[in-house]
């Protein structure tokens, strides 16, 4: 009776060791290399804000292109040019348009309805602090309509491959990105101080692999994070993350608030 006894301890005992064996440990490099909700929010930030040479950079100078009569450059239709802005540098072709799809040798104030911009952006952002850096490279197209009645409407794609860099208090990786853009509707004021989109939307796949340091070792991962921004006229917008945690993004500056 007694071996029969010690015989099911045993058997016990082991069941229980297998059953708690087989839960996932709380430091398994799985878990601890799994993007959090704060560092999603840092990549979303440095893809999408004009401060980060986001896609709200091209946005903006596509917008203020559109509406500063860029055919003062005196460049010719399909036009090379380069501008820089801060650390970011626009590698930008141009292309006109009157209001009946008749393509312009330049921009002809109050005739060009329809601007064709294509960019390739880059850029590095390596600041004393080394908090954030960015290898930005980017290219875009948008072809902006409505130039003449001062609503100007923008849709297109853009494709990131930059690589960034992030450390902190609360977050510390690396990632490269692969993510696409597409702009559906998006209407600025040609007579506004700061081409905020006053409406419109934003549809973005932001992919890519990260590296991030565990308890164990380091360890590329992929990441594949979808949203919708609407915007509304400020220079505020809400992003909603796959895990319903949501958040206020400052497309100008980067900045996120939970």
């Amino acid at each position: 009776m007694k071996a029969l006894i010690k015989s099911l301890t045993l058997i016990a005992v082991s069941s229980l060791f297998l059953f708690y064996g087989c839960e996932k440990n709380p430091t398994d490099p799985e878990e601890i290399t799994k993007l959090t909700d704060t560092e999603q929010m840092e990549i979303i930030a440095a893809e999408v804000s004009e401060n980060d040479g986001g896609i709200m950079a091209d946005i903006q100078m596509a917008s203020t292109t559109a509406s500063e009569n860029p055919g003062g450059l005196a460049k010719t239709t399909g036009f090379d040019t380069t501008f820089t802005n801060n650390w970011v540098t626009f590698s930008v072709n141009l292309s006109f348009y009157n209001a009946s799809g008749v393509e312009q040798e330049r921009f002809v104030q109050n005739s060009t309805d329809k601007l064709v911009y294509k960019s390739a952006v880059t850029g590095k952002y390596d600041p004393i602090s080394g908090l954030q850096e960015i290898d930005l490279s980017r290219s875009t197209n948008l072809d902006l309509t409505g130039i003449t009645t001062g609503r100007i409407t923008s849709n297109g794609t853009s494709v990131n491959s930059s690589a960034y860099s992030f450390s902190g208090i609360r977050i510390n990786l690396e990632a490269t990105s692969q993510s696409t853009f597409t702009i559906t509707n998006l209407m600025v004021d040609s007579n506004s101080p700061t081409y905020l989109p006053l409406s419109g939307r934003l549809e973005a796949q932001v992919k890519g692999t990260y590296n991030k340091e565990t308890l164990r070792h380091n360890k590329d991962v992929e990441y594949n994070i979808n949203f919708t921004i609407e915007f509304n006229g400020g220079n505020e917008v809400k992003v909603t993350l796959a895990s319903g945690t949501s958040f206020t993004l400052n497309i100008v500056t980067g900045e996120v608030t939970e």
